[in-house]
């Protein structure tokens, strides 16, 4: 992996993007062989614990035969300490906006696809954690690429934070807040979901699912598991594709 001095960026050549991040800054790039990259320069209050972990999971990553579909950084950014990353820019756009795009069939099929990568990062010791489908990018030929990627747990060297559906589920059901790759497939159930009934998924009543599955043919497939959700916490749970035939 490349290392590039903090000092030999040009911050004002690169277009900070508008994204809301708690641990960085965010740009958008060309590189020296002209290609686009998305530039993270993590802000200063992050810690020397955090900026040491990420720096594990660097070396880690590098290490590890991974799947195309997760974006790993090109280069780690230092001055002395770890400061940011680099890594390939998608062009897309990301999986909670693929309605706008895409048929619900079409969708499905993409959620099949990203299912099977995510058992294949848990075979890996990869576990999400901060699962959201603004970490999933949809490219132009319907693609799928995880994002942020240090922020995941990674040969248990853990993750740093947890999405809101993991959380509420799991405070829900008084179960201990953790990373789990059950809790990985219980969170993608839930935004799947969701997804398609456009509604949280503790604001979906009955009356929402019944109609809806009336509507879009594989959500009948998770009409057990919505409920089996709903009434408690599930040991073990299917992978979505598991599930959808």
């Amino acid at each position: 992996m490349k290392t590039i001095n903090y000092s030999d960026i040009d911050l004002s050549k690169l277009d900070k993007l508008d994204i809301s991040s708690s641990e960085s800054d965010v740009y958008v790039g060309i590189d020296e062989d002209k290609k686009i990259k998305i530039y993270k320069m993590f802000k200063s209050d992050l810690g020397i614990y955090e900026l040491t972990l990420k720096n594990e999971k660097l070396k880690l990553l590098e290490q590890k035969n991974l799947i195309n579909s997760i974006i790993v950084p090109d280069a780690k950014i230092v001055n002395p300490n770890l400061l940011g990353t680099r890594e390939e820019y998608v062009d897309g756009i990301d999986l909670c906006y693929a309605n706008l795009k895409y048929q619900n069939e079409e969708i499905m099929n993409i959620l099949l696809n990203v299912s099977k990568d995510l058992k294949q990062m848990h075979d890996d010791e990869i576990i999400m954690s901060d699962l959201n489908f603004g970490n999933i990018r949809i490219d132009r030929n319907k693609g799928h690429h995880f994002l942020d990627v240090l922020s995941y747990s990674i040969d248990r060297i853990p993750a740093n934070t947890i999405s809101r559906i993991s959380l509420d589920y799991l405070k829900k059901n008084k179960k201990k807040i953790k990373a789990s790759k059950n809790n990985d497939k219980i969170a993608f159930l839930l935004l799947t979901i969701q997804f398609f009934i456009n509604k949280y998924f503790y604001d979906i009543t009955d009356y929402d699912f019944y109609e809806t599955k009336e509507k879009i043919k594989q959500l009948k497939d998770l009409e057990e598991i919505y409920y089996d959700l709903k009434d408690g916490y599930v040991k073990d749970v299917p992978y979505l594709h598991e599930l959808v035939r």
